[in-house]
């Protein structure tokens, strides 16, 4: 008769799996902080004067810096233009998908801002007047949601055709420069929608893609690194016994 073979169920196959998959999600879920301060580089005017449907006549254009868990300062720019930032308050943020973007009802219009953001805001960093060009871009990025880039003197957002302030006029004919050569542009993978709620209500804005790479916490470095030693291992005593 011959001998009966007993094989060891190959749990410790899936072990290293389960704490790989651990690692992730807890990177995946870990609750994020999100806290807006306006921009120590004064790439912004305040007060700018512009109209909207709500009847809004001036209001903050330009640059805020956003810091996400404790990450380095980035800049944003708003996409709602009509809820307000509160410099200073924590924000809850969530990191919209395309799945996401695509249910808001200006979601064909993103690509159009999103490409204004990558391609003028090194311009808007070199500029000799960076008030104007921060303050430009975000008339640009407004315009483009709001109105689809039909340019700032109408619409249901517009400039107030009655300024006479030189350095709102310079932003108004800097953003209508930018509107016109956003017409046509796409570039929606290059930069990152964040929803963020906080005590003004929700708002949503608007970064570069590589802005918040996530950076995974120390406790899930050790769960990473135990699940990539044991699959390491596993492998390594496969080849003995072959």
């Amino acid at each position: 008769m011959a001998a009966l073979e007993f094989h060891r169920p190959r749990v410790v196959a899936v072990f290293p799996l389960l704490l790989l998959a651990l690692a992730v999600c807890q990177n995946a879920h870990a609750s994020a902080v999100m806290y807006v301060s306006l921009d120590d580089q004064g790439r912004y005017l305040d007060p700018f004067d512009f109209v909207d449907r709500n009847g809004n006549t001036s209001g903050y254009a330009g640059v805020f810096l956003a810091t996400l868990d404790g990450s380095n300062p980035y800049p944003v720019f708003c996409v709602d233009l009509y809820t307000d930032v509160n410099p200073g308050a924590p924000y809850s943020v969530d990191i919209l998908s395309p799945d996401d973007t695509a249910s808001l009802a200006y979601s064909s219009r993103l690509p159009q801002a999103a490409w204004l953001y990558v391609t003028y805001m090194p311009l808007v960093d070199a500029a000799s007047n960076k008030a104007v060009a921060g303050a430009a871009l975000q008339l640009a990025i407004w315009d483009v949601v709001e109105d689809g880039g039909d340019g700032l003197s109408s619409g249901s957002f517009r400039v107030d055709p009655a300024i006479t302030n030189p350095t709102n006029l310079a932003a108004t004919n800097l953003a209508s420069t930018m509107i016109a050569a956003a017409q046509g542009q796409s570039l929606l993978n290059a930069a990152v929608l964040m929803n963020v709620v906080g005590p003004d209500g929700s708002q949503t804005l608007i970064t570069a893609a590589d802005a918040f790479a996530p950076v995974p916490e120390p406790s899930t470095m050790a769960l990473l690194g135990v699940g990539l030693l044991s699959v390491a291992m596993l492998k390594s005593r496969r080849r003995r016994r072959h």
